[in-house]
């Protein structure tokens, strides 16, 4: 047990406590969530950069919130601060909730959300569970181990980067012989789907569908950006 359960706090002070830290535990491991997911871009309208004046007045009002609250947090009455840390929790879950099953996006609140869920399946486990290998304890179990893997196929799955799989497609700069029926000696910068004896399957950007491109067109293929400098792909 962590050393805080033994101080002379309320149980609901303690679980805010608890619980903050493992947030902001969740946090800092989802920093890696942006090489893992591919989250969905935010449309609205462009956001005015604020001026420098403004962001070193918000640094400086957030640093002297910080030292005040570290000053005077002992001051503090117990049932403000676990208020306090419930609301902001709650205000983020709800963010996260609405994100993903009200507007149907995946933002980059998600995972975190995902570990918040996962850990209180994890506590209930471990508080109710007496750890002995009794048939009465396993069904439960299994059941909310299929939960999650059914949460986590059906939610997250869909969202993790296709490179993960080896399916993601390579960028190519293909260029067509001058025998080509269309665009003859052009540079094509286009995405690699699959290479057979027979040619290749590329897609361009914004297209739906692939295109197949016969071998016997093809004099040049750069495995590249087409705006990348090389020797072998001098055309624009």
């Amino acid at each position: 047990r962590h050393s805080l359960w033994k101080q002379n706090l309320s149980k609901w002070h303690k679980a805010a406590l608890l619980l903050y830290v493992y947030y902001a535990l969740c946090q800092f491991l989802m920093v890696y969530s942006t090489y893992i997911f591919a989250f969905d871009e935010t449309k609205g309208p462009p956001v005015p950069t604020p001026a420098t004046w403004k962001i070193v007045l918000a640094i400086l009002f957030i640093l002297i919130a910080i030292v005040l609250v570290g000053a005077y947090y002992s001051r503090l009455p117990r049932w403000l601060v676990a208020t306090s840390i419930f609301l902001f929790l709650g205000w983020i879950i709800w963010s996260a909730y609405s994100s993903m099953f009200v507007k149907h996006t995946f933002q980059r609140d998600a995972p975190t959300l995902w570990m918040l869920g996962a850990g209180a399946l994890v506590y209930l486990e471990m508080r109710d569970r007496a750890w002995k290998p009794k048939l009465g304890y396993w069904p439960r179990t299994l059941v909310v181990l299929l939960f999650i893997l059914t949460v986590f196929a059906t939610v997250y799955y869909p969202h993790i980067m296709s490179k993960w799989g080896g399916g993601a497609p390579l960028s190519v700069a293909i260029t067509l012989s001058k025998d080509a029926p269309d665009h003859g000696g052009q540079v094509v910068a286009c995405s690699l789907i699959d290479e057979t004896d027979s040619g290749f399957y590329v897609i361009g950007s914004g297209d739906r569908h692939a295109t197949f491109i016969p071998r016997a067109e093809v004099s040049l293929v750069h495995f590249a950006d087409r705006n990348e400098p090389s020797v072998f792909n001098t055309q624009k």
